[in-house]
């Protein structure tokens, strides 16, 4: 769809038309007079299918090219001129920062309020497996190098990002704080957590899956950054017979995964899931694992609490603050002992499991979509 100029009205500037996005932003623009431009239609490591054209909110695709790992789309400033917006929200990610940027200096010649809608946080794990074009580099010097690099530039745009950003959304308290650090004034800040709208979440095939072992569950992509590896070594190293970890989900870590899995029967790789396979997943499982070294937040913990699961993540996981409370177990980045523990205290303390998962329930329904809009409707101008 396309706008004519309008007073009063917000462009939102999104990397990819994701659906666990779309009824969000069909929630926002009930409230206010909303644009959402698009950077590009998806990226290939991610196979959902997703059009914005079956939700009730203004859309636009966006002409663009990529250069390695970024996003161009040049003609960003003619269609932004043309929609003249009052307000403009941007989402800062690592594709969009030439097109963020532009956005930077458009918003300052036309006068337009830039709001600032990021998740970045830093602990001492962020960089260790991240980016992973340059952890893949095999010269350890030069990897260590162009790592550096790429800290120093990260840091200096991003303070320069901030500097002329109006406002923020933050998706969770770590990265408010990290925004705090760097010079912006709490009151210019919102937290909006995140949210997976409920027609998102798949019903199962069938209500009566639980078998009498105990299952672990890991539903994601399979990247050196979520820490899989770890979770199938903390695995390994339990003495039992009554418990068996599914690992689903594709991604370039695959084969070395399986790799590392193989000669314990115990482990089950089932490749990509979605719909209903992937509801069934999450009903067969007894206990929901995310050992990430880093994630801005972590929508498979919102999933998987969906489902009446307790929750294991790392410290490194942005959502814990806001979900991860009665309903799981927070363990150190990177600590294969304490992620074996914390695995064992669940699986050989039913009560307390099932105690949690009642606790997911309950907790996750009241983060509702309405809410996760709240802080976009109250960042545009006027509000």
């Amino acid at each position: 769809m396309t706008t004519d100029s309008q007073d009063g009205s917000t462009v939102l500037f999104h990397n990819i038309v994701a659906p666990y996005r779309n009824k969000l932003f069909e929630e926002i623009s009930d409230s206010i007079n909303l644009t959402v431009y698009f950077s590009k239609s998806n990226n290939k490591d991610r196979y959902w299918e997703s059009s914005p054209e079956n939700y009730n909110y203004k859309s636009r695709m966006l002409k663009g090219f990529e250069i390695g790992p970024f996003i161009i789309n040049p003609f960003l400033w003619i269609h932004l001129l043309r929609d003249d917006p009052e307000t403009v929200i941007a989402v800062e990610t690592l594709q969009t920062v030439v097109s963020t940027f532009m956005l930077v200096i458009l918003t300052k010649l036309t006068g337009s309020s830039l709001v600032l809608w990021s998740g970045v946080f830093e602990d001492e794990y962020k960089y260790k497996r991240s980016p992973e074009m340059i952890h893949n580099i095999d010269n350890a010097v030069i990897r260590n190098t162009i790592l550096s690099i790429f800290r120093i530039c990260s840091e200096f745009y991003r303070k320069l990002l901030y500097r002329y950003s109006d406002k923020h959304i933050a998706y969770s308290p770590d990265a408010r704080d990290y925004l705090i650090e760097r010079g912006v004034p709490e009151e210019r800040i919102r937290v909006g957590g995140q949210v997976v709208p409920q027609n998102q979440i798949p019903e199962p095939s069938n209500d009566d899956v639980k078998s009498d072992q105990v299952n672990i569950l890991y539903l994601g992509y399979l990247r050196k950054v979520k820490g899989v590896d770890l979770l199938i070594h903390s695995f390994k190293g339990i003495d039992s017979e009554n418990i068996r970890l599914t690992i689903a989900g594709d991604g370039p870590e695959y084969d070395s995964l399986t790799t590392l899995a193989s000669g314990d029967d115990r482990i089950t790789f089932t490749g990509y899931v979605e719909g209903v396979q992937k509801a069934d997943e999450y009903q067969k499982a007894d206990i929901f694992v995310l050992p990430t070294y880093h994630d801005p937040w972590g929508l498979v913990v919102n999933e998987a609490m969906e489902y009446g699961l307790p929750i294991i993540t790392t410290a490194s996981a942005g959502c814990r603050q806001d979900l991860v409370n009665k309903n799981g177990l927070v363990v150190p980045t990177d600590d294969k002992h304490a992620l074996k523990v914390a695995i064992e205290t669940l699986a050989d303390h039913d009560e307390l499991m099932k105690a949690m998962g009642k606790k997911s329930e309950k907790q996750i329904r009241e983060l509702s979509i309405q809410a996760g809009a709240e802080p976009f409707i109250k960042s545009s101008s006027g509000n």
